[in-house]
């Protein structure tokens, strides 16, 4: 008897945790701020809508020290992926490169590529202000790596204007931070400017570099070298590897031997984008190329990373709707101490309607809420990082709009990751963090610095630390204090090491949101000290949602009335002495849970935790370090949960 009523409560209490999932659909009245604040269209089928608890990382008083390395009138650093703006090298010297302007009046104003080191021996930074790395025209949007000769000198990229035209450059350094640099340009296109360049050396010495063309509509790679007199060398032509949006794209390599990467946002084809988005594109999917050997990428067969499921009326219900999520503009890639890949990037909620004929299809997007998730290429699953899935926008009683605040021109609550390893393997996140509640005159957020850890290469996410505590809601014109655009030195020793801008006012001065007046402010460049010790490991988050779409299923005695649904097709042998194989069907790739539970309802085994390939899967339980008994085998797909009996015997 006892036996039967544990059953009853184990079934009773899987129904039960289904059931509670709600309908959300748009009423034009404030909602919960821990439910998911959609855009003002109605939105039938509340398809892959996810209810999240909003919190607040820890906000303590600013941990480590800070150092002002220069500053700029140029607040604006990127339109989307930023490169690797710090880095380490083996003797302690910290090399630091941003986009500087040196005097207000973005019209007439230069611009260039800045660079600053600190000296370990003299425990100084080489000037106040930095150098400068081009010697032409509206120079920016660089990174900087460090020669892989033994002698630490930084190798800038960057963009500025030739003549009339925009060209890629790569520069190095004279000698170990003497900021003397001769720029070198990437080869071009006969009919096309590039820019927007990144770039990383090699341990063999190869120079890889990815740019865009300036018609937005390919990515260009190129490779190069340093000869014996120190200058740089590229062949003729770039490759062309494939479409995306605007400085979309990051690069990296190993330190141990010739692996380099590209990643890169792909916007679907056929599928046009809102009018007021102007083309920047929520349809994307995150592509990955690579190289084994510095020599062969694979250009022509890149892999599909988010591998978003479209929307496909010949289904019925919510899973004619397809993926909400997609990756949105900014991401970070790395390579791990056993030279696997790992990629961090933010997505935003992206409603595209499968039964419309209007065009575009899209009847709803998140313009402030966002993700952080974790991709690596050993698991191949996308894992949850730090949840933004909140919005800024405040409404009165009557659910009338008081002001919708937000990050910025190409910013997210959660964005700008940036990823870096200790010796013992750990992996941090530092990214920028948009908190409620904090807002300039002009109703931009101000932005923080926050750090996640994990201890399993991705797989689980510790709850963030905020290294700043700064809140200057409401403050006057150029007093504000809004962190942004953070990168971080991959080498992590004792110290993260961390560079990013305070922007004296939020928002962007080369971006007119509504008409408003443009406000220029000097901006410090930061160089910011983070004991690891300091980043806390105390609780690891949980929940947020599967990368793919998470339909509200119902239980398997409604099976019958929903066509393409999962389906636990047998299990063989049963009753079994030491293994069974199990083969379920699922209607397209998506994630699922297949574990085992015992008499008692506890979760005694995990058979796979991640993307199941469309069709017939079989999973194998080998049950030998188990006593006889009733199991009940689990299969989870978002909100639908179908569960088999099986009987082990001894």
């Amino acid at each position: 008897m006892k036996k039967s009523v544990l059953i009853i409560l184990f079934f009773l209490s899987a129904t039960l945790l289904h059931a509670s999932v709600p309908d959300y659909a748009i009423s034009g009245k404030a909602m919960d701020l821990d439910q998911v604040i959609l855009p003002d269209t109605q939105i039938q089928n509340a398809h892959a809508v996810y209810k999240f608890k909003v919190f607040e990382p820890r906000r303590d008083d600013l941990i480590g020290e800070r150092t002002i390395v220069g500053d700029t009138w140029y607040d604006f650093q990127t339109n989307g992926a930023l490169g690797e703006m710090i880095a380490v090298d083996a003797n302690g010297g910290i090399h630091i490169t941003w986009t500087d302007s040196y005097e207000s009046g973005l019209s007439v104003a230069e611009r260039h590529q800045q660079y600053n080191y600190y000296n370990p021996e003299t425990d100084e930074w080489r000037s106040e202000g930095g150098d400068q790395v081009d010697y032409e025209d509206k120079g920016g949007f660089g990174c900087l790596c460090l020669s892989t000769d033994g002698q630490n000198r930084a190798l800038s990229f960057f963009h500025c204007k030739v003549d009339t035209a925009w060209q890629g450059m790569a520069a190095l350094d004279f000698q170990t931070g003497w900021g003397v640099f001769i720029p070198t340009p990437l080869p071009k296109y006969q009919d096309q400017a590039i820019y927007f360049t990144q770039g990383v050396m090699s341990p063999e010495g190869r120079i890889h570099t990815a740019s865009q063309r300036r018609d937005r509509g390919m990515i260009s790679y190129a490779q190069g070298s340093v000869n014996e007199n120190d200058e740089i060398q590229f062949g003729d032509f770039p490759f062309e590897i494939g479409g995306t949006h605007r400085t979309t794209l990051k690069i990296a390599c190993s330190h141990q031997n010739e692996r380099a990467a590209i990643i890169y946002l792909n916007p679907r084809a056929g599928i046009p984008q809102p009018e007021n988005y102007n083309g920047y594109g929520y349809n994307n999917d995150l592509m990955l190329v690579w190289t084994d050997d510095g020599e062969n990428w694979n250009f022509d067969d890149p892999l599909n990373v988010t591998d978003n499921i479209p929307p496909n009326p010949d289904l019925e219900g919510d899973p004619a709707y397809g993926d909400t999520l997609r990756p949105y503009g900014s991401f970070d890639i790395i390579f791990d101490p056993d030279n696997n890949i790992h990629i961090v990037f933010d997505a935003r909620g992206v409603w595209e309607h499968p039964y419309l004929d209007d065009e575009p299809p899209i009847e709803g997007v998140t313009g402030d809420a966002s993700m952080l998730f974790h991709w690596d290429e050993v698991s191949e699953e996308i894992v949850p990082v730090v949840d933004g899935w909140f919005t800024h926008r405040e409404v009165d009683d009557d659910g009338n709009e008081i002001r919708w605040p937000i990050p910025g021109a190409f910013k997210s609550n959660v964005c700008h990751p940036s990823l870096g390893y200790d010796q013992e393997g750990v992996l941090y996140c530092v990214y920028n963090y948009y908190p409620l509640n904090d807002y300039s005159n002009e109703n931009y957020c101000n932005g923080d610095i926050a750090v996640t850890v994990s201890e399993d290469n991705g797989a689980s996410w510790y709850m963030p630390t905020m290294i700043t505590e700064t809140r200057t809601h409401l403050a006057a014109e150029g007093e504000y204090e809004c962190e942004c655009y953070p990168t971080m030195a991959e080498v992590v020793d004792d110290f993260l090491h961390i560079s990013y801008e305070i922007d004296t006012d939020p928002g962007t001065t080369i971006e007119d949101y509504d008409n408003r007046e443009e406000v220029e402010t000097l901006c410090p460049w930061i160089y910011h000290k983070v004991p690891v010790e300091q980043i806390a490991r105390e609780e690891l988050y949980e929940g947020g949602p599967n990368w793919h779409a998470e339909y509200l299923f119902v239980e398997e005695s409604d099976n019958a009335s929903l066509p393409n649904v999962i389906t636990i097709d047998s299990v063989y042998p049963n009753p079994f002495n030491s293994t069974t194989s199990i083969s379920y069907t699922v209607p397209f790739n998506m994630n699922i849970t297949l574990s085992v539970h015992n008499i008692s309802g506890q979760k005694v085994a995990t058979l796979k935790n991640g993307c199941a390939n469309a069709g017939i899967n079989t999973e194998i339980w080998n049950a030998e370090q188990f006593t006889s008994g009733l199991y009940f085998i689990r299969l989870s797909a978002g909100d639908r949960s179908i569960i088999r009996k099986v009987m082990l015997i001894r």
